[in-house]
């Protein structure tokens, strides 16, 4: 949700000009489930799959999972890679679980996230313009062991005599848990218990 203006009061926190709130999806009453998928330009392909238990029984308990893979090759070609695994490609796999449980005045929500993403950093920008000696400094790269540098105004995405050194992926793993309590004394007074844990790793 967007919230406009300053919002020191309705909100709780002094942003003087105005916050995005984002709140995860609420497992349905009802059993359920929703599944999308798309695919473009470079191979880029996405799937994204969510199911809902609604009530289970009269547990009070009902929980919802989500998980989304999302895959793209890189837009410069490394002649010395394969397409999946030349600059900018990555690949991404998150998981998604949420539940919660409502009993007279209690009530528990818990989450539990994982994601794990690969990729390959684009080590290559392009020459937009450059000065005369600059330019026959780059036409001298491939005497000195280099590659033909190319200088364009318009996008480059495929060198054919560029080849670029072999990457190692870059890896990142995030993944969290969140437990909410809540308890309900009276009409003027609750009890909210909020524990969380964040895990993160990146591996160059």
């Amino acid at each position: 949700e967007v919230l406009r203006g300053p919002q020191g009061t309705l909100f709780g926190r002094n942003t003087t000009g105005g916050a995005i709130n984002i709140t995860t999806h609420t497992p349905s009453e009802e059993f359920g489930g929703k599944v999308a998928a798309s695919y473009g330009t470079y191979k880029a392909n996405s799937f994204q799959a969510r199911i809902d238990s609604g009530q289970l029984g009269d547990s009070g308990v009902k929980f919802t999972a989500a998980y989304q893979h999302r895959q793209q090759d890189g837009d410069i070609e490394n002649r010395s890679q394969p397409s999946d695994r030349g600059p900018d490609a990555y690949k991404s796999d998150a998981y998604w679980f949420k539940a919660v449980g409502a009993w007279g005045d209690l009530s528990a929500t818990f989450s539990a996230d994982y994601n794990n993403i690969e990729g390959y950093p684009v080590g290559l920008l392009q020459i937009v313009a450059a000065s005369p000696a600059t330019t026959a400094m780059l036409a001298r790269s491939v005497s000195l062991g280099g590659s033909t540098v190319p200088i364009s105004s318009t996008p480059i995405f495929d060198f054919p005599s560029l080849s670029l050194p072999n990457q190692s992926p870059q890896r990142v793993w995030d993944q969290g848990l969140s437990l909410e309590l809540n308890y309900h004394v009276s009409d003027y007074l609750d009890l909210k218990s909020i524990t969380a844990l964040r895990r993160y790793k990146r591996q160059d």
